[in-house]
């Protein structure tokens, strides 16, 4: 048995561990709470805070698409939109209170566009709305409409490959859009909002504005654009550029047919987009820049630059041209059937004499052809960004050899020296050919920053001297292959050269079965009419370049598309000459 000594000793040291343990449970307790309160309080802070603080992005002001005078290419606008969610069966009582309220549909694919007394009609019954949202949004307008769709573009939401921040809404897809996206994008903002367990807004915090989009100033001339659009909306499928001969700066580029812009900006229903890029005539399709065809007559201004820098012919020697030039066995025929007799290359430039140039092309070679051609702008891609542009081609030997692994044959040479066979260009390739032509300097296409300091051409000033008296003469001398146009628009001080670009050569038998002309054969299969001209004479100013697809004869029906629009720009006292 124990004394009472023995069990006071007992308690005591029982007392003394369980003080012991329970003294330093609280001094870990406290050392906790200090860690908690002292030293991790910035921590737990903003962690507390982030339970209670929502940060809202704000969306920037986009900027605006100008033309060349200030003018609205492209700018936004607020409008209210209507939007349920999930359409199903359970919104279709929804569905029908808000058509009898506003007599439209709404859907969760397609919104309903609303305008001040919608939207008061509607929250008046948001109650019996559960499922409706109704959001402020702000959209791209358009105002030239299809005139300026492939130049302009569209946007749309950016792809989670943009990397983009919260708040950037829409990006430029295609056009000016997406190439001045940087500067019309602006940066978001933000804004801190307190809430409630439930969620609910208690008030408003921070806020840092979003910084807006700035505005872009293109060269675009609005008269020039439109007009040009209206021309060339005459038919079924067409393009054209004008441009600034001492700078590059482009003044027009038209593709037809067009598309909307707005449309494209906005919520657009899949079956309309698939109808869209279904179209056989491709109005998404950016012919200007894009379009590959071949040259025709408008590319002898390259032989011409091309064997006269060589001397493979000289300014004042003459060819004779009986209407045919034979090969071998095979016989190229001349446009005119009787022959242009002899000619000069200034007078085959006029007449658009193709013997003339079947010879100069033979005598000069196709590597020369391709270095004048590189010179003038063709042969290479521009770089205007409103669209994937290809470099056109000036075939060689050695390209046929490695691309198709044929020989060259001497033909081929021939049939390249008026722009047929494997030679291709776009319009706009050909819109800077003739500036350069017009200039002698190499400017570069541009819708911004254009430079007026373009550097010399490496072509003699007698080469150039030559050609342009070629383009003038096809417009002022009687035997021109432009002369009508003084008649279109008297005055008109313009020099150019027309084109006429076979797509289908028509066969012989087909000849004796009655097919003679252009206009008998399919649409499709029929010639492209090209034109491409500059002016003023004296001191030139604009360049152009105008192709209608399966339209027939350049004289016919693209040089009077150039001539209309440029009629008021260039009007002076020209007279038909020789």
């Amino acid at each position: 048995m124990t004394t009472p000594d023995e069990r006071r000793r007992l308690f005591t040291r029982r007392l003394l561990v369980f003080g012991g343990a329970a003294g330093g449970g609280f001094a870990l307790l406290a050392g906790r709470l200090y860690q908690l309160q002292v030293l991790n309080h910035d921590r737990y802070a903003l962690l507390s805070d982030r339970n209670r603080i929502r940060v809202e992005p704000l969306t920037p002001r986009r900027g605006r698409l100008l033309a060349a005078d200030g003018a609205v290419l492209a700018d936004g606008r607020s409008r209210f939109v209507a939007r349920l969610g999930d359409d199903d069966a359970a919104n279709a009582d929804q569905r029908r209170r808000i058509a009898a309220l506003l007599g439209g549909t709404v859907t969760a694919e397609h919104p309903l566009v609303l305008d001040w007394e919608d939207v008061a009609r509607l929250l008046v019954n948001k109650p019996d709305l559960p499922g409706l949202r109704v959001t402020e949004e702000d959209v791209r307008r358009n105002p030239l409409g299809a005139a300026a769709a492939h130049v302009i573009g569209y946007v749309g939401a950016p792809g989670p490959e943009a990397g983009l921040s919260r708040g950037i809404e829409t990006v430029g897809k295609v056009g000016m859009e997406a190439a001045a996206d940087d500067d019309l994008r602006g940066s978001p903002g933000r804004r801190e909002i307190e809430i409630n367990a439930a969620g609910r807004r208690v008030r408003r915090l921070r806020e840092t504005p979003p910084t807006p989009g700035r505005d872009v100033r293109l060269t675009l001339d609005r008269d020039l654009q439109v007009g040009l659009h209206t021309l060339l909306s005459d038919h079924r499928r067409a393009a054209g550029a004008v441009l600034d001969v001492e700078t590059g700066a482009i003044r027009a580029l038209v593709s037809t047919p067009g598309f909307d812009a707005e449309v494209l900006s906005d919520t657009i229903r899949p079956a309309d987009w698939r109808r869209l890029v279904a179209d056989v005539d491709r109005p998404l399709f950016n012919r200007a820049v894009a379009g590959l065809y071949p040259p025709g007559s408008t590319f002898k201004m390259v032989v011409a630059v091309a064997a006269l820098t060589e001397h493979r012919v000289v300014p004042d020697e003459t060819i004779f041209c009986p209407g045919y030039l034979d090969i071998g066995d095979t016989r190229l025929h001349c446009w005119k059937r009787g022959g242009h007799r002899h000619v000069t290359c200034a007078e085959a430039l006029a007449q658009s004499c193709d013997v003339y140039f079947y010879e100069a092309a033979l005598r000069t070679g196709m590597a020369a052809i391709e270095r004048a051609g590189g010179v003038l702008g063709l042969g290479t891609s521009t770089t205007t960004g409103v669209a994937s542009e290809p470099s056109g081609r000036i075939p060689t030997p050695e390209w046929k050899k490695a691309v198709l692994g044929d020989a060259w044959m001497k033909g081929e040479t021939a049939i390249a020296g008026i722009g047929q066979g494997f030679v291709e260009a776009t319009p706009l390739q050909l819109a800077v050919m003739t500036a350069r032509l017009a200039s002698g300097r190499a400017v570069e296409p541009a819708f911004r920053d254009a430079s007026p300091d373009a550097p010399t051409l490496p072509i003699a000033p007698a080469v150039l001297d030559v050609v342009r008296q070629g383009m003038e003469g096809a417009v002022r001398s009687r035997h021109g292959t432009a002369r009508r146009l003084l008649r279109i628009a008297p005055g008109l001080s313009l020099a150019g050269k027309t084109g006429t670009s076979q797509v289908r050569r028509i066969s012989s038998q087909e000849r004796r079965t009655g097919v003679r002309g252009n206009d008998e054969l399919r649409w499709e299969e029929r010639d492209h009419a090209l034109f491409v001209g500059y002016g003023p004479l004296d001191a030139p100013r604009l360049a152009i370049s105008v192709i209608v697809e399966h339209g027939g004869s350049g004289s016919a029906v693209a040089a009077p598309i150039a001539a209309t629009l440029l009629a008021p720009r260039l009007a002076g006292a020209v007279a038909e000459v020789g």
